[in-house]
């Protein structure tokens, strides 16, 4: 009796000086609204597109190099109506409807913030200059699709929200699987991608990402979940068990006996290791950074086993 109390006491004691980590890193994660934009409002239907490729009109002195009013044409795209109204590369651009225009961010925030219509553009062309109508369009701009919403830590794979009408079922929202990634756990449940998640446990999602969001929120990594599901053209429950990152020791602290510490990081595990810590030196040490591994000896020997190195330190 006596030996099993000392033996608790003593796991109790090493239990409180180890300390844990997960044996993978995983990512902190933001969740997206329910609602994403994704054009930006202050140009959604209102750039304009000159055609033109500017820059700071520069001058040609290699002994007097300064900016000079305008900017240079460097290209002109092909069809444009700048093209079409008769200015060439290599024109200076003086002003544009009587505002001066010295520099390219002048040019692009007169085609964020106007509308199409008919511009009168100044240009210089050599000792020439002279005035041309543009007439500037909308840019076309392609209109970004939302393709799923991303879980990349609790089940490692990607949703879609659905509407489901079955078997006098109307109105059922789904999150549909759209596409599994490494270390998935969806699979040893059974779970495939096309296959439709209802409900979590027992409650009704309401989008592919209010699934995310209440896997990540409420369930602890590791922990099994049950899931509603529609697939193969019946309903069923299924339990899931969420991606596990593991434990490992991080730290382990035995007064100035034993300190041992483990960091993981992008670039590995670094490891630092000493015995009898007494002071300012210690018996023995260790390190493993970055790959470098190096054995020290009361403070006086080192030896770094990668570079091939021996020291010998002078106290």
């Amino acid at each position: 009796m006596k030996a099993r109390i000392l033996v608790a006491i003593f796991t109790a004691m090493v239990n409180s000086c180890v300390s844990y980590e997960p044996k993978i890193l995983t990512p902190a994660m933001t969740f997206s609204a329910e609602e994403v934009n994704l054009l930006n409002p202050e140009i959604a239907n209102q750039s304009i597109d000159f055609g033109l490729d500017v820059g700071p009109n520069e001058s040609e002195s290699l002994f007097n190099l300064e900016i000079l009013p305008g900017v240079k044409v460097r290209k002109i795209e092909n069809g444009s109506n700048a093209g079409k109204s008769g200015i060439r590369a290599g024109d200076i651009l003086l002003k544009i409807d009587q505002i001066d225009i010295n520099t390219p961010d002048s040019l692009r925030a007169l085609e964020k913030f106007s509308g199409p219509k008919d511009f009168n553009f100044r240009v210089q062309r050599d000792s020439t200059v002279f005035e041309t109508t543009v007439k500037a369009e909308l840019a076309e701009t392609s209109i970004p699709i939302e393709l799923y919403r991303v879980d990349p830590i609790a089940t490692r794979a990607a949703y879609s929200s659905h509407i489901l009408s079955i078997e006098n079922r109307s109105n059922l929202v789904a999150a549909r699987i759209e596409e599994l990634f490494e270390k998935t756990t969806l699979p040893s449940a059974g779970l495939n991608p096309g296959d439709m998640i209802l409900a979590l446990e027992g409650v009704p999602i309401n989008s592919a990402q209010d699934l995310i969001t209440r896997l990540n929120r409420e369930h602890a990594l590791g922990s099994e979940v049950t899931l509603d599901i529609y697939a193969d053209g019946e309903f069923k429950s299924v339990k899931l068990t969420l991606f596990n990152p593991g434990r490992r020791i991080s730290q382990i602290k035995l007064g100035p006996l034993i300190n041992y510490e483990s960091e993981l990081t992008q670039r590995g595990v670094d490891t630092r290791f000493k015995l009898l810590n007494l002071w300012f030196v210690a018996a023995y040490q260790y390190s493993n950074i970055d790959g470098e591994k190096k054995h020290s000896l009361l403070g006086l020997f080192e030896i770094a086993s990668d570079l091939g190195e021996l020291a010998e330190e002078s106290e």
